[in-house]
């Protein structure tokens, strides 16, 4: 145990060391240490259409599905939206009239690890305009989409 915390401790700071062996792997972010299973990642070419139903996502990813807004009278769903994750380069307009952020600098800010990053379901209307980050971020757009939806999505990682 003192030879894993000593090389996860002494990888240098921008370094993300990760010490794997069957059936589990020992990450380093930040000063933080994550003890997992290993991970799956998705496909990145992945692609789903969704109605808003339960979604199983790949890789033990999760599942994404539309929960009603509280107080807003919800309408049938059946928006025609496309789920994905991260190709890189994405960015978002969060409130109308505001500056894009890349979404990079958003994980940051947040604090994700990066190899959860491109685990994270991202939500896109019929026009492939991004709409929401999963449930953690929404864009202008998505937030006014999702009103006159009445609904939102909810991302429930089991």
């Amino acid at each position: 145990a003192g030879e894993l915390f000593r090389q996860l401790a002494s990888a240098a700071v921008d370094k993300l060391p990760c010490l794997r062996w069957p059936g589990a792997e020992v990450r380093r972010y930040r000063t933080l240490m994550y003890a997992l299973k290993p991970l799956q990642l998705p496909d990145p070419g992945w692609e789903h259409a969704w109605d808003g139903g339960p979604l199983e996502l790949p890789a033990a990813v999760g599942t994404l599905a539309m929960i009603p807004n509280p107080g807003h009278p919800a309408s049938p769903v059946t928006p025609s939206l496309r789920v994905r994750f991260r190709r890189g380069g994405e960015t978002l307009r969060l409130n109308a009239g505001g500056y894009r952020r890349d979404l990079r600098d958003l994980f940051q800010e947040a604090g994700i690890p990066p190899w959860q990053r491109s685990r994270v379901p991202m939500v896109f209307d019929a026009n492939d305009e991004l709409l929401a980050i999963a449930d953690l971020w929404t864009t202008d757009r998505g937030r006014a989409h999702f009103a006159m939806l009445g609904h939102r999505p909810a991302w429930n990682t089991h």
